[in-house]
């Protein structure tokens, strides 16, 4: 990401703007062996109310949800994640978040969490959902059941000006899901960005700014997929000017 850091004639900071690319979405569903999923998933299981993991029919075990999980790690000893969840709830009022949105976002997070355990088995030529997790994910972003299972299991094609409906098979049916929960964090993530930039800036011109690049370093996985081969092509560009 990219930020500018406003300051005034004093030089104390009022205000800012970020800019965010590359988000490794790819985290979400599978992280390399020794890495934890992105750390807002830890916080609020370890953090959040037990009210509010109540509505978001989660448990504080992160060992229990495959999204959490692939890299073998849920708890880092330099980590306190019960408190980083309590300086995020503080930042988020800080800001104006409505009590509503704060749910909101509670509510998303807790749905990319239930999708990892969504699960399908074969059914004829396609596929259906086979564990009681879409439930928890209907509810959480407002759709039906039905709905889901069907936007999961099924696809639409449309072709000379005729629109087919296709069954997947379980490989694209967790294809799908995965997809889902990338697309869902990632209209999150650039949701937040956007809003926040809304609360940081500077109703004048007359400041300087600080310009703060933040890249991912160099770095080649057992498996490599096309986000990482843009942001490793991004950090090589960026080191040669």
């Amino acid at each position: 990401k990219y930020m500018d850091i406003n300051f005034d004639h004093a030089m104390a900071p009022v205000g800012g703007n970020i800019r965010n690319y590359l988000l490794e979405k790819a985290r979400v569903i599978k992280q390399q062996e020794g890495e934890r999923n992105f750390h807002i998933f830890y916080q609020i299981l370890a953090g959040a109310p037990d009210a509010m993991l109540t509505k978001l029919q989660l448990t504080r075990d992160a060992s229990k949800y495959a999204y959490l999980t692939h890299g073998g790690v849920t708890s880092v000893s330099s980590i306190n994640d019960k408190q980083d969840y309590a300086a995020v709830a503080q930042a988020i009022k800080e800001l104006g978040f409505s009590d509503q949105l704060n749910e909101d976002l509670h509510k998303i997070v807790g749905a990319i969490i239930h999708m990892g355990q969504i699960k399908f088995e074969a059914e004829g030529d396609g596929c259906k959902v086979a564990e009681a997790g879409v439930d928890a994910v209907a509810s959480l972003l407002g759709t039906d059941t039905a709905t889901l299972s069907k936007a999961l299991t099924k696809r639409v094609v449309a072709a000379r000006g005729e629109v087919f409906e296709t069954q997947l098979t379980v490989e694209g049916a967790v294809n799908a899901r995965d997809a889902l929960a990338k697309a869902v964090y990632d209209r999150l993530f650039t949701f937040l960005v956007r809003n926040i930039n809304e609360k940081l800036a500077v109703k004048t011109d007359k400041c300087k700014a600080l310009g703060v690049l933040d890249i991912y370093g160099f770095e080649v996985f057992p498996n490599n997929g096309f986000e990482q081969f843009c942001i490793n092509y991004c950090n090589e560009k960026l080191q040669q000017l």
